[in-house]
């Protein structure tokens, strides 16, 4: 099965169009990113894109095609989810690489570093590989609003939530594809 998803990468808008088309994406910082250093975009809609920075600013359109063999999707697959919670569940004082986790991130189990540890763990060679992923899609609990499903229960639907995808550098030709700027308007 193939996923296809609408991406939108928000950037500084410094060295004229050429530069930026040229460029973009641009891959994330190497430490605290939230899923891991990679190719970060807003998923199915530019809302949220159009949210992260004050202009000046550059949102480039693209199609992001990946396999779900190689997606770990935390949004929309609750297996995904599972999988992910019984991963995290491991990293404590009896995971064998536990004190050179907590070297690099600190005692403290977040996605970011999790997802960090294993990558560098496969990068290095040692085993099967740990994190088999090209990409990971998330998000947190933002939300523009939620509205009651029935009328005096608790249980909401929460509404335009921040969907962030993050492609893997060394899948970036694979799953990346530039379809356009949408903002500013003179880049469009």
């Amino acid at each position: 099965m193939v996923f296809s998803f609408k991406g939108f990468h928000t950037c500084r808008d410094e060295g004229g169009l050429q530069a930026i088309r040229d460029s973009v994406p641009f891959v994330s910082r190497p430490n605290k990113q939230w899923l891991g250093q990679g190719y970060y975009f807003w998923t199915d809609s530019s809302y949220w894109a159009k949210k992260w920075m004050k202009d000046p600013k550059v949102i480039s359109q693209f199609t992001l095609t990946i396999e779900k063999d190689q997606f770990l999707d935390l949004v929309g697959d609750v297996s995904d989810q599972e999988l992910f919670l019984s991963i995290c569940e491991i990293f404590n004082e009896d995971y064998p690489h536990y004190e050179e986790y907590s070297k690099l991130h600190g005692d403290s189990v977040t996605v970011g570093a999790v997802i960090s540890f294993l990558r560098r763990q496969d990068a290095a060679g040692e085993g099967e590989k740990l994190f088999p992923y090209a990409a990971v899609r998330a998000k947190d609990r933002r939300k523009v609003n939620n509205i009651l499903f029935v009328s005096g229960q608790r249980s909401e639907l929460s509404l335009v939530e921040p969907h962030q995808l993050c492609v893997y550098e060394e899948y970036k030709s694979k799953i990346i594809n530039f379809e356009n700027f949408i903002h500013p308007e003179h880049y469009c």
